[in-house]
């Protein structure tokens, strides 16, 4: 796993030296530019953490943070009190060994410590060209917010990951404890708290899925199983797209 390192005396000039291939020059700012534009920043009164990415005592890569307001107007929306990736790299020798999701899961462990105070969001800019940046980004959660940030797109990761662990993880307990025969009972101590949207729409799925398993795969579990959940598929979904209209004409 790497390791994140500050910029010290003794390793300034190992990670300045640090480059990206020769295709990936136009999207990303050199090591040393990085670094000097974090001096500059910090002497403007801004937040820049620049680090080593080690693998070992061996540098593979460099990252930079952000933490509010970065370049004024220039700034999206999302810049306000979150935390920024402003700055990634994985050097070219040490490319397509894995240490890209190695990067990127330290950086993001790191920014869950908040290190500069407390933030909803976490955000990036991405050029659109740069293919594999992006679904690396992707994999850890990184949605696109529609904005763009000096020609390039602005990517968003809502509580670090926490919002989309927490569903995957809700679902999921409320489908094993219907399974297992406790949701009911949770139901009859807990009341109206049980069925939250998450849980108790996974409950609506697994209950008639396993009521009506003795008819069979295809004409009991498969046809059975959105009894319930399916109208509520069917007007959620029917009532976003009219409300998204809406905003839309309004918005015109």
């Amino acid at each position: 796993m790497l390791k994140l390192r500050g910029i010290t005396l003794e390793n300034v000039w190992r990670i300045a030296r640090l480059k990206v291939a020769k295709a990936q020059e136009d999207y990303i700012a050199s090591n040393l530019e990085s670094i000097a534009e974090a001096y500059a920043t910090e002497k403007s009164g801004g937040i820049a953490l620049p680090f080593g990415l080690y693998d070992g005592e061996e540098p593979v890569g460099f990252v930079m943070f952000g933490y509010g307001a970065l370049d004024g107007e220039n700034d999206p929306s999302v810049a306000k009190d979150s935390y920024c990736i402003w700055r990634f790299m994985i050097a070219q020798e040490h490319q397509r060994k894995g240490y890209g999701k190695q990067g990127m899961q330290a950086a993001l462990d790191y920014l869950r410590s908040r290190p500069c105070g407390d933030a909803a969001l976490c955000w990036l800019s991405v050029e659109p060209e740069n293919e594999a940046a992006r679904k690396l980004y992707a994999s850890f959660g990184f949605v696109e917010n529609g904005e763009m940030c000096e020609g390039e797109t602005t990517l968003q990761l809502d509580q670090y990951g926490v919002a989309a662990l927490t569903a995957i993880v809700m679902v999921f307990l409320g489908a094993t404890l219907t399974g297992l025969g406790v949701y009911d009972k949770i139901g009859s101590w807990a009341g109206a708290g049980s069925i939250v949207p998450i849980t108790g729409f996974a409950n609506s799925i697994v209950s008639p899925a396993m009521e009506f398993k003795r008819e069979g795969l295809i004409l009991g579990t498969a046809a059975k199983m959105f009894t319930i959940a399916g109208p509520v598929l069917v007007y959620g979904v029917g009532a976003s797209v009219i409300v998204g209209l809406i905003t839309c004409l309004v918005a015109k």
